[in-house]
């Protein structure tokens, strides 16, 4: 038995949804996993970030205590995560501001160019991924 061309079209249509779906749900998944590509990988461990100004600084992290933070020593340096305000300064009291406008995360992120979750501070409170 041969099928009429009503069910011929019918079994067309049936397929042809069937592979748009396909293609829909194809689609929607790349665009979740590029999504998660795209996450920010420090967000959890946070952006180290090391002061090449080549002066003493001190920083306030989350509005605590005024801490050293020494030039070119890797052992000094402070981590920032996304819901962190670090605030840099000349002084040991941590009363003149050193940046004009203190970074905020996003800045550390958005320097951090090779995605290693390191920052490094040159002078002017200019941010940089190279030393």
């Amino acid at each position: 038995m041969v099928p009429d061309i009503d069910t011929l079209e019918m079994m067309f249509t049936k397929s042809c949804l069937a592979i748009i779906s396909g293609v829909l749900i194809l689609a929607s998944a790349t665009v979740a996993i590029c999504a998660a590509a795209e996450e920010d990988q420090c967000a959890e461990r946070g952006i180290s970030v090391r002061n090449m100004a080549l002066i003493n600084l001190w920083y306030s992290k989350n509005g605590g205590q005024c801490s050293t933070w020494y030039p070119r020593d890797p052992s000094y340096r402070f981590t920032i995560k996304p819901r962190d305000s670090v605030e840099i300064f000349l002084d040991s009291s941590c009363q003149q501001p050193y940046c004009a406008k203190n970074p905020t995360y996003k800045d550390y992120k958005a320097a951090d160019t090779d995605g290693d979750c390191n920052v490094n501070m040159r002078p002017i409170c200019e941010l940089s991924d190279s030393l």
